[in-house]
């Protein structure tokens, strides 16, 4: 299959997140900002990231918006709204998890989410997390306030 194949990428990202929905108990998909997979050796997908862009996040525990101070601006600069990179889905087969794959997509996407900068770990925002994607949200950005989104 040509790599300009688009209806045929397209069709395969469909089917793969039918599966990790499956898996989460996610009901219905829609096709995400970007999506990373990690694939093995095989070409077999082991793990994937599904991403939005989101403008308004929450500290986990918290029902008030989370807001960074906007950066000091001239007067004629338009108003700057932060965007945030928002993990829609995290997913690893089961037979590759506790091994760094989840860690590696997130590193990955945080070097790649924005073309001028790499985002901190604290600039990820989680939603609906599972009760292990909750503790490991934690443990990656060290944080149990961490960002999530709906």
């Amino acid at each position: 299959m040509p790599a300009t194949d688009h209806h045929f990428h397209v069709q395969r990202v469909s089917e793969i997140l039918s599966i990790v929905d499956e898996e989460l108990g996610i009901q219905g998909h829609r096709l995400p900002y970007m999506m990373l997979f990690y694939l093995s050796k095989q070409r077999r997908v082991l793990g994937c990231v599904a991403v939005d862009k989101t403008t308004t996040v929450y500290r986990m525990g918290s029902a008030q918006p989370h807001r960074q101070p906007p950066p000091q601006q001239a007067a004629d600069e338009p108003s700057h709204v932060e965007t945030y990179c928002g993990v829609h889905r995290l997913w690893v087969d089961a037979e590759h998890r506790r091994k760094g794959v989840a860690t590696r997509l997130l590193d990955t996407l945080r070097d790649h989410f924005d073309a001028e900068r790499v985002l901190c770990a604290d600039e990820l925002a989680f939603s609906q997390p599972t009760l292990a994607g909750q503790s490991f949200a934690e443990s990656y950005t060290g944080r149990s306030d961490f960002l999530v989104y709906i």
